[in-house]
């Protein structure tokens, strides 16, 4: 389960019971319809996302970078625990999680400056 902000709810809901609707051909299950009828696929957001690009030069964006930094997000900023992270991930084991936390960068500083030899 994904937590969702009030705006977010409203948009998703006028989604659902309004243009889903009306764009779906088929019996789909598929959340995400496209202008066509059928359910979006990777390739189709990432063909959304090129003309974006401009807004971040320096970064590649596409719908893998987007769930990556999602997963970074959950784990290292919302500190959720790994295994509330891994269900929603899609990651058969653990340790395909674990590669998305960062290392405490100042708690490295700390542990090398108190047992450093020339510290």
């Amino acid at each position: 389960m994904l937590e969702l902000k009030p705006k977010q709810i409203l948009l998703l809901d006028k989604y659902i019971h309004d243009s889903r609707v009306h764009l779906v051909k088929g019996n789909y299950n598929e959340l995400l319809i496209t202008k066509k009828g059928i359910p979006i696929c990777v390739e189709t957001i990432n063909r959304m996302l090129r003309p974006l690009k401009g807004l971040s030069p320096a970064r590649s964006l596409n719908a893998s970078t987007i769930r990556q930094s999602v997963i970074a997000n959950w784990l290292n900023e919302s500190k959720y625990p790994l295994g509330d992270v891994q269900l929603p991930a899609g990651h058969k084991y653990p340790s395909s999680t674990e590669k998305y936390l960062r290392e405490d960068i100042e708690n490295k500083r700390k542990l090398i400056n108190a047992f450093h030899p020339l510290g």
